[in-house]
């Protein structure tokens, strides 16, 4: 919501690894990609400006699994000009061993 009050803004629908994707404006430098049929984030792109030289960096979501109730991508590509890093989770825990007195 608070990317609406900066701006944000809905700029078309663009395929991204074969499936359709809501591509969202944040800034000038900054588009987020959510798919059309499960609405989870697929792609994100920063340009930043290093040396005088825009440099465009890309992060891919993929392999949604669900843990404790919430989507989860278990596989993230970074790429920054021609270097490509994969990312693979094999478990993530959400809240195991937290109770409601460690807040008190």
């Amino acid at each position: 919501m608070n990317w609406l009050n900066g701006g944000a803004t809905l700029e078309k629908i663009e395929r991204v690894d074969g499936e359709n994707a809501y591509v969202v404006k944040i800034s000038d430098n900054k588009r987020i990609y959510y798919s059309v049929d499960t609405g989870l984030k697929v792609k994100e792109v920063n340009v930043q400006e290093v040396q005088g030289q825009s440099i465009e960096s890309t992060l891919l979501y993929g392999d949604y699994n669900e843990v404790g109730g919430i989507q989860f991508p278990f596989t993230l590509t970074q790429s920054q000009g021609p270097q490509s890093i994969d990312f693979k989770m094999t478990d993530i825990k959400v809240n195991e061993g937290v109770t409601d007195a460690d807040f008190d």
